[in-house]
């Protein structure tokens, strides 16, 4: 899937905020760096356990469906 005008574009070195959840290897509010950014819209974080994860600006997985905060 090609990027649309409602995907956020998004950059290597911006940062997201996980908003609340009861993952066990995100804080809310907390600022991930992005690692790497995919053509469709979805990137690379490095977890509190520092492990690289691939997440989703909306409907992460890693946040049980919710979407991350953009730091824009």
């Amino acid at each position: 899937m090609i990027s649309s005008p409602e995907t956020p574009k998004l950059r290597k070195g911006e940062s997201v905020k996980a908003p609340k959840t009861d993952c066990e290897y995100l804080t809310v509010n907390r600022e991930y760096v992005i690692k790497k950014v995919f053509i469709d819209g979805s990137f690379l974080i490095k977890d509190d356990t520092g492990e690289n994860i691939f997440c989703r600006v909306s409907d992460c997985g890693h946040l049980n469906g919710m979407d991350w905060i953009l730091n824009n």
